[in-house]
């Protein structure tokens, strides 16, 4: 791309540029006006117009131009802003420019989930949108953020930080810094710096979600991170043995097959943004993550189901591609989805994107040895569900069963783009 990319239609540089001459333009003739130099000639238009004019005239067309000019250099100044807040690994300015309002102007699209599910399904999507925003569950109580929760009373920051980095832009220093995991130390061992970072951002500012505002400026996020609660919450299961379960961590390891699960408090409540935020989508995503501790956590939120069931967009749920042992063994796609739906308030899924490559035996084997299966599309999945599935190579190739960032955001940007037709 060239330095003409500035002049790309759409990315808000020439229609200013353009009103701004014409402001400049009307101050001075006003100008000219004043201090009687327009001579009357033929030749021009304007000069007869001008010799016909009153003092009042001039001065208001004077005033009317510099504030044409005052408006137009301001929202040249704001848009130039907006395109230069996310630097670009690149030595073509104007590339970076346009790369940046463009992205700017992408779809709005809400993931709903926690995990590196989410984060990886974020990480794709940011190369399409910068208008992503991710509702993150906040049960974790295990690992680095369980200690913090435990120790400064603060909200689980683990899940927060992973959707941080993955809708970073400013480079891989800043998110390897955030990722960085203390090896050694007394009371530091086993702590992330980023999860350091959002708990002393969160002390300083007296508020978890000024904690994520300030970390998302710092990294200069393609979109927004927001907690599905801002209250603390505990993630209870009841499991078909008939006990009970306290904890999202302890749940996998309870030996026993999960009925469902709920929150305590019960009637924990959303940011209004996660509200708003959904009902202003193009696009709804629940998933990928582990399925009754990252994704069924958030819809059980007052309001966030509802806010989902009302929302004008679609709403997709992005299927696992292998079962997880102690959550979900041997699962279905479609007891996935009867989870989703009866454990929930949510009454809508309108498609579910599925992993449709074929994965190899041996990579299979692997995965089994530890009891995690591959899910799959059951033969009477659409006599129970009118739900469209849709089949695409999600596969990532990295040796790892998993969802390649760039292949799932891609399907998914094109479903978009054929929605609604697509889900019919």
């Amino acid at each position: 791309m060239s330095s003409f990319n500035f002049l790309h239609p759409g990315i808000g540089i020439k229609r200013w540029l353009g009103l701004g001459f014409v402001g400049i333009t009307m101050a001075g003739m006003g100008v000219a006006g004043f201090l009687g130099i327009a001579d009357p000639g033929p030749e021009l238009v304007v000069r007869h117009y001008l010799a016909n004019c009153s003092l009042p005239t001039f001065i208001l067309l004077f005033v009317a131009g510099v504030s044409v000019c005052a408006y137009s250099f301001t929202m040249l100044h704001r848009n130039l802003i907006q395109g230069l807040t996310v630097p670009q690994e690149t030595k073509n300015f104007a590339s970076a420019y346009l790369q940046n309002r463009l992205l700017q102007r992408g779809p709005r699209i809400v993931t709903i989930g926690g995990g590196t599910g989410l984060s990886t399904i974020l990480e794709g999507l940011k190369e399409h949108s910068a208008n992503l925003t991710a509702v993150v569950t906040v049960s974790d109580d295990g690992g680095s953020s369980g200690r913090l929760r435990k120790d400064l009373a603060i909200l689980p920051p683990g899940d927060i930080r992973n959707c941080l980095v993955s809708l970073a832009r400013r480079g891989p220093l800043l998110s390897g810094l955030l990722q960085h995991r203390f090896s050694k130390g007394e009371g530091l061992q086993g702590h992330s710096f980023g999860n350091l970072l959002i708990a002393a951002l969160t002390q300083i500012t007296g508020n978890f979600l000024e904690a994520i505002r300030a970390t998302s400026e710092v990294l200069a996020i393609a979109g927004e991170v927001l907690p599905a609660t801002c209250q603390n919450v505990v993630l209870v299961a009841r499991m078909e043995d008939g006990s009970e379960i306290r904890g999202e961590s302890k749940i996998p390891k309870a030996g026993s097959r999960i009925r469902d699960v709920y929150l305590d408090p019960p009637n924990a409540y959303p940011p209004q943004e996660v509200l708003d935020r959904i009902a202003n989508a193009d696009l709804i995503l629940l998933g990928p993550g582990s399925l009754y501790t990252s994704v069924v956590p958030n819809l059980l939120v007052s309001g966030v189901a509802d806010a989902v069931n009302r929302a004008e967009a679609p709403v997709v749920y992005i299927s696992n591609i292998m079962t997880q042992p102690g959550e979900t063994n041997e699962y279905s796609l479609a007891e996935h989805v009867h989870a989703l739906l009866h454990t929930t308030p949510l009454n809508r899924i309108d498609a579910v994107l599925f992993n449709g490559r074929k994965i190899g035996e041996e990579r299979l084997l692997n995965y089994e040895r530890k009891g995690s299966h591959k899910v799959e599309v059951d033969e009477d999945f659409r006599v129970r569900f009118d739900i469209k599935v849709i089949e695409e190579d999600l596969l990532s190739l990295d040796g790892l069963v998993r969802h390649d960032p760039r292949k799932t955001a891609a399907a998914l940007i094109k479903l978009l783009s054929k929605a609604p037709s697509s889900l019919a």
